[in-house]
């Protein structure tokens, strides 16, 4: 969910937010008409494995969430690329939550 979580916001700062009535499938193809078509076909992958595991209720497998995580490190360098380095470096990498799925560990509780 993080990584979802993230592409949304990504894909705000790319200029695309998410608009009342319209679905993640919609959203994606606007971005997608920007991209080139190999990355387009990524994004497509990553989100048709986010929408399984929020609407069919399926539990990605390690493979899949690596294809998230390609997806939303591709789209973080166009934004690189195409944002000012100190709008870039507040915004994304000091207000961003620094907590990211490959930080986060599993405390037992008794």
């Amino acid at each position: 969910r993080y990584y979802y979580a993230d592409i949304l916001r990504q894909f705000m700062w790319l200029g695309y937010r998410l608009k009342r009535g319209q679905t993640m499938r919609e959203n994606t193809q606007k971005v997608c008409e920007i991209l080139h078509p190999d990355n387009a076909e990524k994004l497509n992958g990553a989100i048709a494995i986010i929408e399984a595991m929020l609407y069919g209720e399926e539990l990605p497998t390690d493979d899949q969430i690596e294809q998230i995580s390609a997806a939303r490190d591709m789209l973080e360098r166009i934004i690189k690329y195409r944002t000012n380095f100190f709008s870039y470096a507040i915004e994304r990498r000091l207000l961003l939550p620094t907590v990211t799925p490959k930080t986060l560990k599993t405390k037992k509780t008794k």
